[in-house]
Order: structure tokens, then C-alpha cells, then sequence
């Protein structure tokens, strides 16, 4: 710096501003009282964050005599270069030389991919592993690869198509249970069930979780004929039987018909579960002259039994009821005052044997759903 064309000697105020193609680029600083000898002087300067991005700077330096007056800029302005002006590197395609461990440090927000078979890693990791491959059970403190089993070793067994002649769930329906064959005496194989076997209509709800039910119905019993002046009356049919494994859905509702025993000289009905299945009630015995037992009746189920048949016979006491499969037994034949009842479920009533007596009834039908 020159004062009347010689270098200058003594205290300046010295202003600094940056300038950028589009004008200053920040604001000036002034450095008061600064100290210049034969035209030199060192000042530190300070312009703040984002100043240096890249772009072209030029230094603009003013002057004025310490202790007032304007300010005079020097001419020309001088260029910020690549020497004074440095900056910190945002990549580093091509480091020259291992990085310290200490720099490596943050959160990388995708994958480090390390391609060198040479790379290695020391310490301590994280994470669940779900990326790795080809990692050696040995280096993992397990057994050597040659201990297990591969897919090769595996070709003489059986697949999944030759197993497709065996049992499905649904004909194992009617096996044990896994509580059937605990070793424990105290569980039982037993499962869930409802007992209907009041005659009249009910409803039935497929509980939460249950896919598939059983049931088993018995028709009511018919009831035993009357005797007569003629002869005695014959024993009622007892009702039919049947049983059945069903797929159902939660939720789903049906309707539930225990039949009714018949009362003397009258035939029993039928019991149902939905439209699933149902049983027919016995015929009611005839009153002489007929001389016939009442017939039993019928089940399309897929398990089903025909109820038995009711007797007749001309001595006191003969002429039984007719007896339920799986069910109940048949009343015997009038000995005193009147024909016996039939046992439910579904037991055929007995015959009245004397003059005047009458027919004992059939015994009532019965629904049992297992869930």
C-alpha cells in the first residue's frame, strides 16, 4: 500500500469487502488502527459461514487515514485463488492412502459394499444377519456343513405328492384324539358336546373356532296300540338313529328339533339338526283288530339304524315296545293297567294288554351335538 507514491508508514482503518459477479457477497469488515510498514500489513479476516461455496470471489480492500473520513478502495480488486481459498473436500473419489479409524464414524444410510475378498472387519456387530451369505457354520462356533443333511441326501424320501394317498384330516373325524392317547389317565377324550332332549325347537350356534361338528339324532318312540274286547294292542316302533360329521362355519346357526314320543296309539316324530341330518319317529302299534307292531323309523345319515319294530302277542305283558339303536330300550307290554313306556331316547311303547287299558307312550328323541 503506497501514501503519495511512497510505501506507507504509520495506523490505517482498513475496510474488507468480498464481491462475487453478481456485486458484495458479504458484508464488510473493518479493521480499525491497523499498522502498515513500508506498504505492508497482516490482518485476519473473518466473512462467516457459506461465503466460500465455490463460486469466484475478489477482494475489494478500502483505506482512509486513522481517525475519520471516507473511505478509499484500492485498485484493482484482488482475486481469492485456489491457494488461500480452501476448502473441505464434500467426496473423496480417489483417497490416497488408509483413512484413520477414528474418521469413520455416523450413520450411512444404505449398504457399504467392500468388493475386496481381502476386506475384513474387527469388533463388535448389530443387526439381525438376514444379508449374509455364504458364511461356514464352523465360523459361526457351529457344527462343520459336512454334519447336515443336503438336499441331495434328501431325494429318497418321500414328498409331498406321495403322501396323497393317506388319511386326510377328515377321515380321522372318528380316531383318538390327542387326549385320548396322553399318558395322562386324568384327560379325557371327550369332546365339547350339547345335549338336546326336550321335545320341541332350539337353536344352535356354531361356537368361535369350530370348523366341524358331529351329531347323532334319535326319533321319538311310537306309542303302544290299545287293547280292545278283540285282542290286546301291539308295542310301538321305536324312533330311527343316525349320525354324522359335518363341516360348518363360526357363527353359523341352525335349528334343532327334538322329536316327541307318542302317546298311546299315536306315532312319534322326527328329530332334526338343520337341514344336516335327521331321524324319523316309530309308528304308534295298532290297536286290535290289527295285531301289528308299529314300525320303526328310518335315517338317511351316514351312519344310521332303523329303529326295531314293536311286538304283538296274546300274552299278558308280551306285546313290547320296539328298542332304539344306540338308545333307548323299548316299554314291556301291559301286565296290570296299562302298556309300559318306552326309555328315551326313542323307545317304542308297550301295548295294553286288558280290555280298556291303554297303550304306554314312546320315549321322547334326543339331539347331541360334539364340537
Amino acid at each position: 500500500m503506497a501514501a503519495n507514491g511512497s510505501p506507507a508508514h504509520g495506523s490505517y482503518d482498513l475496510a474488507f469487502t468480498l464481491f462475487n459477479v453478481n456485486g458484495p457477497a458479504c458484508n464488510t469488515l473493518t479493521n480499525l488502527a491497523t499498522a502498515v510498514s513500508n506498504g505492508l500489513f497482516s490482518v485476519a479476516l473473518d466473512f462467516g459461514p457459506g461465503v466460500f461455496n465455490g463460486s469466484n470471489l475478489w477482494l475489494q480492500i478500502s483505506v482512509r487515514t486513522n481517525g475519520g473520513g471516507d473511505f478509499t478502495a484500492l485498485a484493482p480488486m484482488q482475486p481469492v485463488l485456489a491457494a488461500p481459498y480452501a476448502m473441505m473436500a464434500g467426496t473423496a473419489n480417489n483417497l490416497s492412502g488408509p483413512l484413520p479409524a477414528a474418521q469413520l464414524s455416523g450413520t450411512y444410510p444404505g449398504n457399504v459394499n467392500l468388493d475386496n475378498a481381502a476386506n475384513s472387519f474387527a469388533g463388535s456387530f448389530a443387526g439381525d444377519g438376514s444379508g449374509l451369505a455364504n458364511v461356514n457354520a464352523v465360523s459361526l462356533d457351529g457344527v462343520p456343513g459336512s454334519n447336515y443333511a443336503t438336499l441331495d441326501v434328501l431325494t429318497n424320501y418321500a414328498t409331498l405328492d406321495a403322501l396323497t394317498n393317506y388319511a386326510t384330516v377328515d377321515d380321522l373325524t372318528n380316531y383318538a384324539t390327542l387326549a385320548s392317547i396322553s399318558n395322562d389317565p386324568g384327560m379325557s377324550p371327550i369332546p365339547n358336546m350339547q345335549v338336546f332332549d326336550s321335545p320341541g325347537t332350539n337353536q344352535f350356534t356354531v361356537p368361535a373356532g369350530v370348523i366341524q361338528i358331529a351329531v347323532e339324532v334319535w326319533g321319538g318312540g311310537g306309542g303302544g296300540g290299545n287293547a280292545s274286547s278283540e285282542a290286546p294292542g301291539a308295542g310301538g316302533g321305536a324312533g330311527g338313529y343316525g349320525k354324522g360329521v359335518f363341516t360348518v362355519t363360526t357363527g353359523g346357526g341352525y335349528t334343532v328339533v327334538v322329536g316327541t314320543g307318542g302317546r298311546a296309539a299315536v306315532s312319534g316324530s322326527s328329530s332334526s339338526f338343520g337341514a344336516l341330518i335327521s331321524a324319523g319317529g316309530g309308528s304308534a302299534g295298532s290297536s286290535a283288530p290289527g295285531k301289528q307292531g308299529g314300525a320303526g323309523g328310518t335315517s338317511a345319515a351316514p351312519i344310521n339304524i332303523t329303529g326295531g319294530p314293536g311286538q304283538w302277542t296274546t300274552a299278558q305283558g308280551g306285546s313290547c315296545g320296539g328298542s332304539t339303536g344306540n338308545g333307548g330300550t323299548g316299554g314291556p307290554g301291559d301286565s296290570g293297567s296299562v302298556g309300559g313306556s318306552g326309555q328315551a331316547p326313542g323307545g317304542g311303547g308297550g301295548g295294553g294288554f286288558d280290555l280298556g287299558d291303554a297303550g304306554g307312550p314312546g320315549g321322547h328323541g334326543r339331539v347331541i351335538v360334539y364340537y
